[in-house]
């Protein structure tokens, strides 16, 4: 921006995420054209929102799968691995901490 320009006639845009308008400010000057929020919290909100879509997508969770000619939604996917008749691989065994099984015997 050259010097002599009134603050009245900066350039202005929409913000992406509060869809607030802003205006050009000198810390911008070299990446004008890349700003679409116009604060901090309005581009982590950005990030945030972004990054949850992709992780759907990445899981499948945005549409439907079909298996076996069956439409299966995505929380039922997985519900097989939860069957009573099917033995749980940690059941009995001693906890990640390393701590032993109590035996029923009292500490002296």
């Amino acid at each position: 921006m050259p010097p002599g320009i009134a603050k009245g006639n900066l350039p202005t845009k929409m913000c992406l995420v509060c869809e607030r308008p802003f205006t050009w400010r000198k810390v911008w000057e070299r990446c004008w054209d890349e700003v679409n929020t116009c604060s901090d919290r309005c581009k982590a909100e950005r990030k945030k929102t972004k990054n949850a879509e992709n992780r759907q997508v990445r899981s499948g969770a945005a549409a439907p799968t079909q298996a076996q000619g069956l439409i299966v939604m995505p929380d039922q996917e997985h519900q097989h691995l939860h069957d009573s008749t099917s033995a749980d691989p940690f059941d009995g065994a001693s906890s990640r901490d390393g701590a032993k099984k109590k035996t029923g015997q009292k500490r002296k």
